[in-house]
């Protein structure tokens, strides 16, 4: 892929209800609605949801968002930190009833970095998506991400892949909640602060979070090269970010 998917350098969605976004489904107890502005082109998408009915803390990709919006060869990118590559899945449409759906998507030309996701995949709660719009036209739309809400599912963890000074690893994570999520009020485990003193992570706004003090604290810049912080950062509703390792491997539980 020549442009970013949330510039993982960093590069390196379901079936649709017609051309409507009414939810009928009587399975479906969750739905998240994301606000896409005109002309965005590539969104990240939190997973705060279980297969609706399933006993396990796991959603389908092809049933979690909806396709209601997008257009043909609209993509979804799910980064595998432990082959380092993408999979993919496109919008189609079936050419009788014209109904939209998800299928892997082999990029070509694009080397081993972006291959076609395996049917029937699964994530977990606090993974992420990146949708990249690819139309020309990208109207304002409202994205639904849909399942059941997880009641009674055992708390769920994650441990960030790690990575080397030489060879930083990338880790998409999304706290699954709908609404925004204080990074702080997460449960961390860090076993000493300087295993960690390096890495950082990465919030779709482009700003950096380093761990200082015990906590994660956004640190930034102003125009006259003073210096900024904030203590309390937080990932928007339906959001996510990269966990950038250059040595790291904390685990984080929701």
């Amino acid at each position: 892929m020549k442009t970013s998917v949330f510039s993982v350098s960093l590069l390196v969605a379901g079936l649709a209800f017609g051309g409507s976004t009414e939810i009928t489904n009587d399975y479906v107890i969750g739905a998240m609605p994301l606000s896409v502005a005109a002309n965005r082109e590539e969104v990240v998408i939190s997973i705060p949801w279980i297969e609706p009915g399933a006993s396990a803390d796991g959603v389908a990709v092809t049933n979690l968002v909806k396709t209601a919006g997008l257009v043909e060869d609209d993509d979804l990118y799910w980064y595998d930190s432990s082959s380092g590559n993408y999979k993919v899945w496109t919008v189609v449409s079936n050419t009788e009833t014209h109904v939209q759906y998800w299928a892997p998507k082999q990029i070509v030309g694009e080397s081993d970095s972006c291959v076609a996701a395996p049917d029937g995949k699964t994530l977990a709660r606090g993974q992420a998506l990146i949708l990249k719009r690819n139309s020309e036209t990208k109207p304002a739309i409202t994205l639904y991400v849909v399942g059941g809400d997880g009641t009674g599912v055992a708390k769920t963890t994650m441990t960030m892949a790690a990575g080397t000074p030489s060879a930083p690893a990338y880790t998409l994570f999304a706290p699954p909640a709908v609404a925004a999520t204080a990074v702080n009020g997460l449960t961390w485990t860090i076993s000493s602060a300087d295993d960690v003193k390096n890495d950082y992570i990465l919030l779709e706004d482009g700003s950096q979070l380093k761990y200082r003090n015990n906590a994660w604290t956004k640190i930034w810049y102003n125009d006259a090269g003073s210096k900024q912080t904030d203590p309390a950062p937080s990932i928007p509703m339906g959001s996510g970010a990269w966990y950038v390792s250059f040595g790291g491997s904390p685990t984080v539980a929701w």
